[in-house]
C-alpha cells in the first residue's frame, strides 16, 4: 500500500507543479504533501490556482478517484533571503 500512496502522490506532484510554473511561480519548499510558492504577482497565483483545480479534475477522472486541494492565497511584500 505504501508503494501505491507514493506512487498516488507522485502522480500529482507531476500534474501540480507544472501549474505553478506555468504562471512563473517558485516552489520555495514542499511541506509533507503541501507546497510553499511563491508568485510576483496575485494574479498569477490565482491563475495557478484554478490550473491546478482543473489538472486535480482531470487527474480524478483518469485514475477514478477523488482527488481535491486547498489552496490558500496571501499577498504582499515579503523579504525573502538567507539568515545567519
Amino acid at each position: 500500500i505504501t508503494r501505491s500512496l507514493y506512487s498516488f502522490l507522485n502522480s500529482v506532484l507531476d500534474v501540480v507543479i507544472p501549474c505553478i510554473s506555468r504562471f512563473g511561480g517558485t516552489v520555495d519548499k514542499f511541506l509533507g504533501d503541501g507546497y510553499l510558492c511563491l508568485f510576483d504577482k496575485p494574479g498569477d497565483a490565482i491563475a495557478s490556482a484554478r490550473a491546478i483545480h482543473a489538472a486535480l479534475r482531470r487527474l480524478s477522472a483518469s485514475c477514478g478517484r477523488l482527488v481535491r486541494m486547498g489552496i490558500g492565497i496571501n499577498f504582499g511584500v515579503a523579504m525573502i533571503g538567507c539568515l545567519g
